[in-house]
Parts: C-alpha cells; structure tokens; sequence
C-alpha cells in the first residue's frame, strides 16, 4: 500500500506566494467594478465644476454690464457715449471682447481668448475662439462664429415694431430696474450658423413667445446651449445667475421685454 504524500512531495505541491488564475480574474473583476463607479462620480464632479466656472463668468458678465448702464461707474461706452441716457448693446458687447474702439493690443490684428480665463469662454464650450481688429464683435469681430460660448438677449438689440418686423433699439439706463430680463446666457454658436449664417446670430438670441408674432416667433433666432448635462446657466440684469433644464418655465423671466425700437414702426 502506498504510503500518504509527504508535505513538498509531487503529490503534495506546496503553493508558492503567486495569484492562481482565478484570483487574478476576480482582481480584475473588482477593479473594473470599482472603475465603472468611480468614473461616472468623476465625470458628474467635473461636469458641475464647469457649470460653477460658467456661472462665475456670467455673474462677472452682469457685474460689467451694470457698470456699463449705470452713468455713475460708466467708463467708456465707446461710440455709446454720445448718447444720453440709453447706449446700444453692440457697444456692450465690444467693451466685454475688446473690440472696435476697446481694442487694446497696438499692433497685433488677432488675439486669441486664454481657455479658464476669459469670461467670453465656457469651460464646457468650444475653447478657439479670436478677436479681429478694426471689426465689431456683431460684424465679425469674433471668430469662428460657430465657437461664441454665450449669447446676448437679442431682444435688447433689436425689437419688435408694430407691423411685426425687426428694429434695432437702444438700451436705456432704467433697464437696470428689471432684473428679471435676461441678459446673457449659454448659446450654441454651431447651431445660429446653421439656421442663418449670418455673422450677427451667434453673438444674439432670443426665444419665440406665444404672446408675440415677430421674426422671433419662427424659433430661427433661438440656439441656447445646453451642455451643462441638458441645463442652460442664464445671467439677468439683476446680478444673479440661474440654471435650468427650462429657460422659458419660469413666468417670473421677463424674456418680452425690449426697449422702445427706434425710428417707425
């Protein structure tokens, strides 16, 4: 009778200090498993970061535009500034890219915007966008077209008139009364070139309203830009900033408003 295998013997292998196969693929098992958690928590994490840092440049947005409108801490607004009590919103918009007469750079023609510095740039957006000199913002000054991150409620640019048509208005100081009108919000460059490929779209937008029958009521004008996990962050005159899945929901908004459209109509 065979005697019983001995401890280091062929019949009894000693198990060394190595993972057998199985061990291995229940490691690898567990990472994946770890990994397919993690990953969406870290994707959520910076998704919300972007959106906090594309709130901050709102804010500063509004912050700037209430020192635009306000004659007391109004520096320069530009061709504005032969105005008295109203400017236009174009003038704005060159004071916040530096543009036309608030170039700042003697000798250059194009300057690129710096992506997590400029307030013109949304983390989450496109980060190549330029300024050209000698060009308003709204005249191509900005470029590429499809890349502007935010647009400027178009209602402050252009109004309504009563036979339904488009009319270019200028902006009163008392505007600063309303906070509840949006100003800048996050828009779809790529989507404004596609509907109108115009070199005025990207900058401006404005949605349709079921109060009103203009050229905005086609939804043409209208390209928010949703890519904050389907939510838009919108600035108000007010200073404050908010963001939502739904821009038009809140009756509060005072989307309709627009200052009085110059010359008839």
């Amino acid at each position: 009778m065979a005697s019983p295998a001995q401890p280091g013997s062929l019949g009894w292998a000693r198990r060394g200090g190595g993972f057998t196969l199985i061990e291995l693929l229940v490691c690898v098992g567990i990472i994946a498993l770890l990994v397919s958690i993690i990953l969406p928590a870290l994707r959520s994490v910076r998704d919300q970061a972007k959106s906090l840092i594309c709130m901050d440049h709102l804010r500063t947005t509004t912050f700037r535009f209430r020192l635009f409108a306000d004659p007391y801490t109004a520096a320069d607004r530009g061709d504005s500034s032969n105005l008295t009590s109203r400017f236009h919103a174009a003038d704005f918009l060159d004071s916040l890219y530096e543009t036309q007469e608030f170039w700042k750079n003697a000798g250059e023609v194009r300057i690129n915007f710096r992506p997590g510095e400029e307030p013109v740039l949304c983390p989450a957006g496109p980060r190549q966008l330029s300024r050209v000199k000698g060009q308003a913002a709204h005249l191509g000054g900005i470029t590429p077209q499809q890349n502007i991150s935010y647009a400027m409620n178009r209602r402050l640019f252009e109004g309504p008139t009563r036979t339904g048509m488009l009319a270019a208005v200028r902006v009163p100081e008392r505007v600063l009364e309303r906070p509840q009108v949006p100003l800048m919000f996050d828009g779809d460059g790529a989507r404004s070139v596609q509907l109108r490929g115009g070199v005025t779209d990207a900058l401006f937008a404005a949605p349709p309203l079921s109060t009103e029958r203009s050229p905005y009521s086609s939804g043409a004008y209208w390209h928010p830009g949703k890519r904050h996990r389907g939510r838009i962050n919108i600035g108000f005159v007010g200073g404050f900033v908010v963001t939502t899945s739904d821009p038009l929901a809140d009756t509060n908004w005072d989307w309709a408003y627009h200052p009085p459209v110059e010359g008839p109509g």
